[in-house]
């Protein structure tokens, strides 16, 4: 979908353009950014560095309103490798929010954080989407995800079995038999 890993069949189509085989920065230029479910960033580099380098090419918004915006500023003189796992997973949406996308693919985002840290990413994808970001976030944590998510879809084996509101789609038996292990 990124252009991280090839696909095996399909096709990727990004505002009417195919980018199926398109290298990631290409992607990223076109307006797909994304994160890893295990932050991605230089261990020696600030935190201001990267989220200047992200919108170096994309953006001329200010970079400490951005940092303000994640509530990063901080920590914007600090390398990466100093700074906490939650803080890093901010900075990790912040880089990826700073090359101006219109649509975001979030993986994993509340792995590996307290539930204070998940209701502060979860706060952050609301406040985005309300201000036009479409978010593509892909999580197994139901209740990380049912506070702001509008719309779920669950695959399995690869294939969509429900998709619809949050309510739907938790209630839907394919999905409580596949993930959950209830049938009804």
């Amino acid at each position: 979908l990124t252009g991280s890993a090839s696909s095996d069949a399909g096709s990727v189509t990004l505002a009417g353009r195919d980018i199926t085989r398109a290298p990631a920065h290409q992607i990223a230029r076109q307006g797909l950014t994304r994160t890893f479910q295990t932050p991605q960033l230089p261990e020696n580099l600030s935190v201001r560095d990267i989220i200047e380098t992200a919108q170096s090419e994309f953006s001329t918004a200010n970079t400490d309103e951005i940092l303000r915006q994640f509530n990063l500023l901080t920590f914007a003189d600090m390398p990466c490798g100093t700074i906490a796992h939650g803080i890093r997973r901010r900075v990790e949406v912040c880089r990826a929010v700073a090359a101006r996308p219109g649509t975001l693919v979030l993986d994993e985002p509340g792995a590996g954080l307290s539930p204070e840290e998940q209701n502060e990413i979860g706060a952050l994808c609301k406040a985005l989407a309300g201000a036009g970001l479409a978010i593509l976030l892909i999580d197994h944590n139901v209740e990380f995800l049912r506070p702001f998510a509008t719309r779920i879809v669950c695959m399995k084996s690869g294939r969509i079995i429900a998709d619809g509101s949050p309510e739907e789609t938790l209630a839907n038996p394919d999905v409580r038999d596949a993930y959950f292990g209830v049938t009804t």
